[in-house]
């Protein structure tokens, strides 16, 4: 029986590391997808794991049927360009700046060794957004935040307008 306090531990591939980023690469903006023919993809190899990190991917910070729900919602952006998830549907997946997320994400990505200029997000459901970067046409999962909004809880706040 699997110990219901482990975390999902990305496997580590060689030449990747978590300390070494490629900002030339990495801190693309959503323009630069324009041209790109091929689809996205998914990457697993940053993922924060631990569990003090209320958006970690750790099983205690997931609901129980997280994988069941999502799995089905990233593999439809499998199906997608980077310009059809972020400039065409830019409403709800989008490129945020650094600077502009929560103090908490921030201290976080800097205790990760990513030093970005910004990292994406995609809407998933509700209040639920991955948050990561490109390489390419790779999404690098870094976040999984449940809790999307106007709080202090989440990576980044969203002030709602004219309400």
């Amino acid at each position: 029986m699997s110990n219901p306090n482990k975390c999902f531990e990305p496997k580590q591939l060689p030449g990747v590391s978590k300390r070494q980023v490629n900002n030339q690469l990495l801190n693309q903006e959503p323009r630069s997808f324009k041209d790109a023919p091929l689809t996205l993809s998914w990457g697993f190899q940053i993922i924060d794991t631990d569990p003090s990190c209320r958006w970690s991917f750790c099983q205690d910070n997931l609901d129980p049927t997280f994988w069941a729900d999502v799995a089905h919602k990233m593999g439809n952006f499998e199906t997608m360009t980077p310009a059809a998830i972020f400039v065409n549907a830019k409403k709800s997946n989008h490129s945020i700046r650094v600077n502009d997320l929560e103090k908490d994400a921030k201290d976080r990505l800097h205790e990760l060794g990513l030093h970005l200029e910004r990292i994406f997000s995609i809407r998933i459901e509700g209040k639920g957004r991955l948050y990561g970067y490109m390489n390419g046409t790779v999404f690098l999962l870094i976040w999984y935040d449940k809790d999307h909004g106007n709080n202090n809880r989440c990576v980044c706040r969203s002030y709602l307008k004219h309400t």
